[in-house]
């Protein structure tokens, strides 16, 4: 990540876990988010999505659907709210660490970044649901793993000085990725992904292009306070 004297950032990378990732920081972060859950017999196909609570009991197809879905998401958000995307890359062996990267650069307002680097994990879980994948313990391990590693990036932009406003970040996401337009082209860019694992900037703004998305507007410092 870096930055410039005028609260612009340049570069930033959002990450995803794979399922080696969380078990790396070992079991007791896993615990920290599932508590009861862990411990509880493994899912099976037979008891259908909606029994699925934790991302690392998916079957493979739907984990890397979901995958995909998440760095889909950030492509697409990041590149709808005027970010030049670098590439979004994900990967095929579950058991590595880091399972998908998304590389956006800039110069661009620190809330662009946090808006883009939030929309992984919103997405993830949207796609989820819309397969039936509704279980709550689910779509926590979702947002606290899966997302962890995004969030983090938002934290060290603060923590550097740069405005960002997190609440705003998930606000302007939940309304972009509502809009059956863009969710669309989030869902068309998965596809795209899973075939081909590497998408660069041009690939993405075809897609934009094909749903007729244009630039999006999403709050920033400049246009006022959090509040108003």
């Amino acid at each position: 990540m870096a930055g410039d004297g005028a609260g612009r950032v340049h570069t930033v990378a959002g990450t995803s876990e794979g399922d080696a990732g969380w078990r790396e920081r070992d079991d007791a972060a896993h615990r920290s988010v599932h508590g009861q859950f862990l411990g509880s017999p493994t899912s099976t196909g037979g008891e259908g999505p909606e029994a699925v609570w934790c991302t690392s009991r998916l079957a493979d197809d739907v984990y890397w659907q979901a995958g995909a879905a998440h760095e889909a998401a950030h492509a697409v958000v990041g590149t709808a709210v005027g970010l030049p995307l670098v590439h979004a890359t994900l990967e095929d062996d579950r058991s590595v660490r880091i399972s998908g990267v998304v590389s956006f650069t800039g110069p661009g307002d620190a809330q662009l970044f946090a808006v883009w680097l939030a929309a992984g994990a919103v997405g993830q879980s949207r796609w989820l649901c819309t397969a039936g994948y509704g279980h709550p313990e689910l779509h926590r391990c979702v947002r606290a793993i899966g997302g962890g590693a995004d969030r983090a990036e938002t934290e060290r932009l603060a923590a550097q000085g740069f405005i960002v406003d997190l609440q705003r970040a998930h606000l302007d996401v939940s309304r972009l990725l509502g809009d059956p337009g863009l969710w669309a082209a989030v869902e068309q860019t998965a596809w795209l992904l899973l075939a081909r694992r590497h998408l660069t900037s041009a690939d993405v703004i075809a897609v934009l292009e094909t749903h007729r998305i244009t630039t999006q507007q999403v709050w920033t410092p400049d246009i006022g306070s959090a509040d108003g």
